[in-house]
């Protein structure tokens, strides 16, 4: 285990300390936290092999808000042909001011779905596995206006990705058909995403493309742009998945009154 040395403590100028009174435990000096934590592990592909190159990455909060949000990112590391990093972690990076702290590092490599593993906040080290995920399919779409023309210049960004620890999304879906909102959300463990493919721009035809997800998550995007009012979309990003009847099921459980026209 790795920590920081401790100063050594300066010397009394002048007369000795007095000793303890008898029966009185001599007062131990109170160790301080060290600044940062050493955190080491390997990156593994969907088979368990390791993945050369990957990227290792922690959100922060900027001094500053960017256009983008409050969350930026910053690239701490890089596997060697092992898959293997290491790296120190400030601990000013995982407390920032108003209580928010962040202990979820995410791994991103090309060709592959992000991924992200919890790091232990009161520990001076840490060693983690990042397993990362088949990137199938990707997410591609078009963006029409009420006429069914395209809209070119439309800027999609990627607020979240979101994962179950079992992998699959089926209790999710399951609760969302049931009206179960916070319920369904409450499942679902935090991505942060790799700013790469964080933030794409439709086409001519309206089209864009987003890969670096992965298989299996439930995706937020915003859509803001000339032509379009902002919006949030949930997108799942399972092969072959029809969202019309989880759809129907979850729009049969709200009230007539409070259903959007």
């Amino acid at each position: 285990t790795l920590a920081m040395p401790q100063a050594a403590e300066p010397q009394p100028e002048g007369p000795a300390a007095s000793p303890p009174v008898q029966g009185q435990k001599a007062e131990t000096p109170r160790k301080e936290k060290a600044e940062s934590i050493m955190v080491t592990g390997r990156v593994l592909d969907p088979t368990g092999k390791p993945v050369k190159g990957a990227r290792l990455y922690w959100p922060r909060v900027p001094e500053t808000e960017t256009e983008e949000g409050v969350i930026e990112f910053s690239e701490r590391a890089t596997t060697d042909a092992n898959g293997r990093f290491r790296f120190e972690l400030p601990r000013a990076d995982m407390d920032v001011p108003g209580g928010i702290g962040f202990s979820s590092l995410a791994a991103a490599a090309d060709g592959y779905g992000v991924n992200g593993v919890e790091l232990p906040r009161d520990k001076p080290s840490a060693e983690v596995t990042l397993r990362l995920v088949r990137d199938q399919p990707p997410i591609e779409g078009r963006i029409l206006n009420t006429e069914g023309k395209p809209l070119a210049g439309i800027r999609i960004r990627v607020l979240e990705i979101n994962a179950l620890s079992r992998g699959r999304l089926d209790d999710f879906l399951t609760a969302w058909q049931q009206g179960y909102w916070v319920m369904a959300m409450g499942q679902m463990s935090f991505l942060y995403p790799p700013p790469l493919e964080s933030v794409k721009i439709t086409d001519k035809e309206g089209r864009f493309r987003i890969t670096g997800v992965g298989s299996e998550r439930l995706v937020r995007l915003r859509l803001s742009g000339p032509g379009v009012s902002q919006d949030v979309l949930h997108v799942i990003t399972r092969a072959g998945f029809d969202p019309a009847a989880v759809n129907k099921a979850a729009l049969g459980r709200i009230p007539v009154q409070l259903r959007l026209p």
